[in-house]
């Protein structure tokens, strides 16, 4: 009994690991200043993540499809066809790249993507496709549409971030001259660490929650405080660039990066 059994039971073992593998799709091209790459209606969690290499590389959680019948052809979905295997409908232009997520909502795929570091990027995701966003690592600006969470680490290029019921979490390792860092909520707490020597002009507003920071806008208090008020306004180490924070339910926190 067990040697009839003992194949059956290895090939069931493969296929299954053969199906939770990753699925990867690359897309070459040089990054520069200019680059754009935009990404629309992604369900599930999408991480993107800079790095010092020149393609950008697609990593997705959805498993094979093992179809004898449709190998060669194209998946096809209400909104588009899949030309990446991967689920994503790709279109290139010259130095912008746009990916669009073509599964349906009810249907999760996680995705993970790597991107020269350099690469402006876009991110738009509407309301009835729930997920995180996480992005890294980027030096070029960042624009960023959700209705959950957001988390950004290691920033050096402008913002502008909103969201509508999620926390929104941003490092920021630079803050250049004359950019604007934008950050709205409706509803969720905002938490932002910058260099404790940007010069940073700051606008900052609630409706219900309160303001904390651990720079000098009052005081010389070293420790984690409360502002007090719905509105500040303060420049700090003498102004620079623009910061510009807005939330509707929720608190603030504007901390210095150890």
């Amino acid at each position: 009994m067990k040697r009839i059994y003992l194949p059956f039971m290895l090939s069931l073992i493969f296929a299954l690991s053969a199906s939770a593998q990753t699925r990867e799709y690359r897309i070459s091209g040089k990054g520069t200043k200019s680059s754009v790459l935009t990404l629309k209606d992604f369900t599930g969690n999408l991480s993107v993540e800079g790095y010092t290499g020149t393609e950008i590389i697609i990593t997705s959680s959805l498993p094979a499809v093992n179809n004898e019948r449709a190998r060669g052809l194209q998946a096809i979905y209400a909104s588009g066809t899949d030309n990446t295997g991967i689920g994503l409908y790709m279109v290139k232009s010259d130095n912008k790249i746009e990916l669009q997520c073509l599964l349906p909502v009810i249907k999760k795929g996680d995705y993970a993507i790597m991107v020269p570091k350099n690469y402006n990027v876009k991110v738009n995701k509407d309301c009835a496709r729930y997920g995180t966003i996480t992005l890294s690592k980027l030096s070029g600006e960042v624009e960023v549409k959700n209705c959950s969470d957001i988390n950004l680490k290691n920033i050096s290029g402008p913002v502008v971030l909103s969201t509508i019921s999620g926390d929104v979490n941003l490092q920021l390792d630079n803050m250049p001259k004359g950019k604007v860092f934008s950050i709205n909520s409706v509803s969720g707490e905002i938490d932002i660490m910058m260099p404790s020597s940007a010069g940073v002009d700051i606008q900052m507003s609630n409706l219900s929650g309160q303001i904390y920071s651990d720079f000098d806008l009052q005081d010389q208090k070293r420790s984690l405080r409360q502002v007090g008020g719905n509105n500040i306004k303060a420049a700090v180490n003498g102004g620079g660039a623009s910061l510009k924070v807005a939330n509707i339910s929720g608190s603030i926190y504007l901390r210095k990066k150890k």
